[in-house]
């Protein structure tokens, strides 16, 4: 039976969170290259870093509903979850009817969708 000690398994994640900070990069780069040519390399990873942190509070945890999330914060601005502006926002963020996170990240995309059409 394989044995993988603690240090090896934090290595491995750290080597997946590099990964996917990689890949998120790439997806700004496509699908918002005024965000992704606004911030040099180290500034578009701290927003991804941020963007990983923030989806976390709110139990966001999977690769596509972080990335979804972190399309949000590029279209709604960096804190959109306490902009007063936009009350909506929170408010999916922190619906209980919503068990399931990808429920509340598909539910705020939907509406952050709407929202940018009548903006």
């Amino acid at each position: 039976m394989l044995k993988i000690s603690p240090k090896q398994q934090k290595s491995l994640a750290k080597k997946e969170r590099v990964s996917f900070i990689q890949r998120v990069m790439k997806h700004i780069e496509e699908f918002f290259p005024e965000h992704y040519q606004a911030l040099d390399k180290e500034q578009n990873e701290s927003l991804i870093e941020y963007g990983i942190e923030r989806a976390a509070q709110y139990n966001i945890n999977s690769e596509r509903d972080v990335c979804l999330y972190i399309d949000i914060m590029l279209a709604l601005g960096p804190d959109f979850d306490e902009n007063k502006k936009i009350p909506w926002a929170l408010s999916i963020l922190n619906d209980d009817s919503l068990s399931v996170p990808r429920e509340r990240i598909d539910k705020l995309h939907d509406y952050t969708v709407k929202h940018m059409e009548n903006n």
